[in-house]
């Protein structure tokens, strides 16, 4: 794996630093197995208007609150060097609606 080890990588503790890269370079990321944090990364389809996204990410609460959001789907994806979507990328996306209506889950940053 040829990718770049990331700046904040350097600053690390050595021991840790060491980890960091040898998972990068065996599995392409330096944040798997115990360092893995799961997240969600909220997107916007650029035909939103611009005032309106401003509005939402302004909405959202502070870290160590938590919100309600509503999802109609969830995709599994390829993802570059900085955890990124790739361009068509998207390996398989599924429906959360069931019956016409929406799932809604809770999340809660830490």
């Amino acid at each position: 794996n040829n990718q770049k080890i990331p700046d904040w990588i350097d600053r690390l503790p050595f021991y840790k630093r060491l980890s960091k890269i040898y998972y990068l370079k065996r599995y392409g990321s330096p944040n798997v197995f115990w360092d893995y944090r799961p997240h969600i990364t909220v997107g916007y389809d650029e035909s939103t208007n611009p005032e309106r996204r401003l509005q939402t990410l302004v909405s959202i609460p502070s870290k160590g609150k938590g919100c309600k959001c509503t999802f109609q789907s969830l995709s599994i994806a390829n993802v570059g060097i900085a955890g990124t979507v790739l361009q068509d990328g998207v390996l398989r996306t599924f429906s959360l609606q069931g019956n016409n209506s929406k799932s809604s889950i809770s999340v809660s940053s830490q």
